[in-house]
């Protein structure tokens, strides 16, 4: 069976068998752990998709044997290869089970092997605005490549294979077409807290997205990541912490839970993220005592317009009750005095009498 043969496949009770990479096209060794059969609707034999780890990084990867006819002209033959997915949709690479052919059947070399790799690795490759009738005239002796007009030739040269147009327009709007859908929702069914781990730790923002996404949908099993989502909030990428805001108030956290992740890390985020915090605390229905601590510390440590304006939700949305009451004496009675007289003010505001405190 093809893909017994060429792939490393290992199942939890097996045995490792090893297989020297083709090049870094090829993610190398594969333990398969399941597979799906999904209805693509689509012209491949093969429905399955296949989920497994590359054996030497224990990144999780989805993948699909693609043999399918690239040309109508009978010039080039059918591509035949596996193709990598991450969890997040990210192409990672293919590896042939045929050699590819160029136009005429000239074999790839490797180079060609190389470069598509290259090629396919571009999400914003031109060729996302080309479909495959798009590079196909009705003489192809007056082409340059493939059949292809001099003029589209121009246009894409930087993102094909010279020779393999078809080939390479083929793979890439398979890497990034109506599939990667797919891998994304089957990716779902196998996403445990070491996965997490890695993609919250991955440097490719996609990685990170998918894993805040995936946090968003299961924040109570996932809630041992929130120190990873407090560093994305205030990381240096503010398009990510919007991203990480936006999944923590969109969560099954629970609305105390959203509060306190919310204004622990108010103090640390830019400006547009305090404002964007803000427009959520303003639809709130009330404030946990334990937020109202927060926000007189958040208070103390500095005084600016958007503190104020939190200080007054504060104030509209809260109100005092004896654990709240107990809990701001404790806090007076420290010697933070910047933190006992935003106390003194809160309770004043709230129409609690001197004598009381």
């Amino acid at each position: 069976m093809a893909l017994m043969a060429l792939l490393i496949v290992q199942f939890y009770n097996g045995t490792v068998e090893y297989q020297e990479s083709k090049g870094s096209y090829d993610p190398g060794e594969i333990i398969l752990i399941d597979k799906k059969v999904v209805d693509f609707s689509d012209s491949l034999i093969n429905d399955t998709l296949y989920v497994g780890k590359i054996y030497k990084s224990q990144l999780p990867v989805i993948f699909r044997e693609l043999n399918a006819g690239v040309c109508e002209d009978k010039l080039c033959l059918p591509v035949d290869l596996y193709l990598f997915w991450s969890f997040s949709g990210n192409y990672l690479g293919f590896r042939p089970i045929k050699p590819l052919t160029k136009n005429r059947h000239v074999p790839f070399l490797e180079r060609d092997y190389l470069k598509l790799h290259h090629l396919l690795g571009d999400p914003q490759s031109l060729l996302a605005n080309y479909s495959l009738g798009d590079l196909t005239v009705e003489d192809p002796d007056k082409s340059s490549v493939d059949g292809i007009s001099a003029a589209t030739l121009k246009d894409i040269q930087g993102y094909i294979i010279e020779g393999a147009a078809y080939t390479s327009h083929t793979l890439w709007h398979m890497a990034y077409g109506p599939m990667r859908d797919s891998v994304n929702l089957i990716a779902s069914e196998y996403v445990d807290e070491n996965i997490m781990k890695k993609y919250f730790g991955s440097s490719n923002r996609q990685d990170i997205i998918w894993a805040l996404n995936q946090f968003k949908e299961n924040a109570q099993t996932f809630s041992e990541m929130i120190p990873q989502v407090h560093s994305i909030m205030t990381g240096n990428d503010p398009i990510l912490s919007q991203i990480a805001i936006d999944r923590v108030v969109n969560s099954d956290l629970g609305n105390q839970a959203i509060q306190s992740v919310l204004l622990e890390v108010y103090p640390e985020v830019a400006y547009n993220a305090k404002r964007g915090m803000i427009d959520y605390f303003r639809g709130i229905d009330g404030w946990y005592f334990s937020s109202v601590l927060k926000i007189i510390n958040i208070m103390s440590l500095e005084s600016n317009g958007l503190n104020e304006v939190l200080f007054g939700l504060l104030k509209e949305k809260s109100s005092v009750d004896s654990l709240t009451r107990e809990n701001i004496h404790q806090l007076m009675d420290r010697e933070e005095k910047s933190q006992k007289q935003l106390s003194i003010r809160y309770l004043k505001e709230m129409g609690i009498k001197e004598a009381i405190y």
